[in-house]
């Protein structure tokens, strides 16, 4: 990422960190207001709807314009149409730098379509001059180009989609279901220990989540025991043999029933949202599976008592945490606290600034006198005045 950008994505966690403290009640408005005018937002942003919208027609927009010059030019081979298409990720990618910086767009819209539209037009471009039209290489060469506009802009839709074509690229191979899994297990472990480092740029850090996200969604995809027992991963591959054994199905079985209560242990234990989410997701899939095979109970009764038992678990929960010394069991509260754990370096800064800036106070020239006030007291010399 560009230095400017990196600097106004930590200043905003410091505003956003300085807003949850507000929010919680740790910090009055003024501080905040410090913190505000300490870290000032230097990114032209729009309100979220305004920039879906402004997304949408940009990339409506230039996706016709690469379209209609397509058509008009109607290159007659495919060395051509290849220049073309490099002319057209060159001229998204300045687009995109443009935004970014000099005219420093943030959350605007505009210039994560232009992202998006980068990566795209090189994959064409590539596969063109490759002569290539296999799914596997498109899904390969799509997600270099989706990771490569991540790592630049620190967009989290960009990783998200080099995630999925990643996925879908390893699902093409022989074997693919264990590649898959092997890949999902290395996102996991890489992902999660540096997605709360601080040196790491905070957008990074929201693509490193992302990729964790993906990585666990995609690893249950991969184990759930009808993918496994219908060869979903294998379709059109034709490499579906070796996972319909009666031992391989067994143990989906099983790893489809443990796999969300480990996700929720993690979760826990981590103090981490998303495996929290997920773990919570995956339960209910896990449970609508068993519902499904065994035909019981109905589902009007699995929906009611899935229900309740959400239900009388958070109130359990709570009233467990209420009970605890200092309401706290190992580090879980049931107080409000801050938005989100990634904002706690962001937090101390916000803090540490609350500090600065006050200058000593000024002594008055004139010499000490004594005789006290006009108001009462020893040596005053009027009335006393409430």
């Amino acid at each position: 990422m560009r230095p400017d950008a990196v600097r106004a994505d930590r200043f905003k966690s410091v505003r956003d960190a300085a807003g949850a403290w507000q929010k919680a009640g740790v910090i009055p408005a003024e501080a905040r207001a410090r913190i505000a005018a300490l870290y000032p937002d230097d990114r032209r942003r729009l309100h979220w709807a305004l920039a879906l919208l402004a997304g949408a027609a940009t990339f409506a927009g230039a996706t016709a314009l690469v379209v209609s010059i397509m058509l008009g030019v109607s290159p007659r081979n495919d060395a051509v149409a290849g220049v073309f298409f490099v002319a057209f990720a060159v001229a998204f990618t300045y687009a995109t730098e443009l935004q970014t910086g000099r005219l420093r767009r943030a959350n605007a819209g505009a210039e994560l379509a232009t992202a998006i539209l980068a990566p795209c037009m090189a994959t064409i471009a590539v596969l063109v001059a490759i002569d290539a039209a296999e799914t596997g290489a498109i899904c390969a060469v799509a997600a270099v180009g989706f990771a490569a506009g991540a790592f630049r802009w620190g967009f989290a839709t960009l990783a998200t989609l080099s995630s999925i074509f990643t996925l879908l690229a390893l699902s093409r191979a022989p074997m693919g279901r264990l590649w898959w899994i092997a890949a999902c297990l290395v996102a996991i472990g890489w992902a999660v220990p540096r997605a709360r480092l601080e040196r790491i740029a905070p957008a990074h850090r929201r693509c490193l989540r992302v990729v964790f996200a993906a990585a666990l969604l995609g690893l249950y995809l991969a184990v759930h025991y009808d993918g496994v027992r219908e060869g979903t991963l294998e379709l059109g591959v034709g490499d579906s043999a070796w996972v319909a054994g009666s031992a391989i199905l067994v143990v989906s079985a099983v790893v489809t029933a443990l796999l969300p209560v480990v996700l929720l242990a993690f979760g826990i234990q981590r103090r981490d949202k998303v495996a929290l989410a997920i773990g919570a997701l995956l339960t209910g899939v896990s449970l609508g599976t068993w519902r499904y095979h065994l035909g019981w109970p109905p589902t009007w009764v699995t929906l009611t008592l899935g229900g309740l038992a959400c239900f009388v678990a958070a109130i359990l929960v709570r009233r467990f945490l209420d009970r605890a010394p200092e309401r706290e069991w190992c580090g879980i509260t049931a107080d409000p606290l801050f938005d989100d754990p990634a904002h706690a370096a962001a937090l101390r800064v916000a803090a540490l600034a609350t500090t600065l800036g006050h200058a000593p106070q000024a002594t008055a020239d004139r010499p000490f006198q004594a005789g006290g006030g006009i108001s009462g007291g020893g040596g005053a010399d009027g009335q006393f005045r409430p």
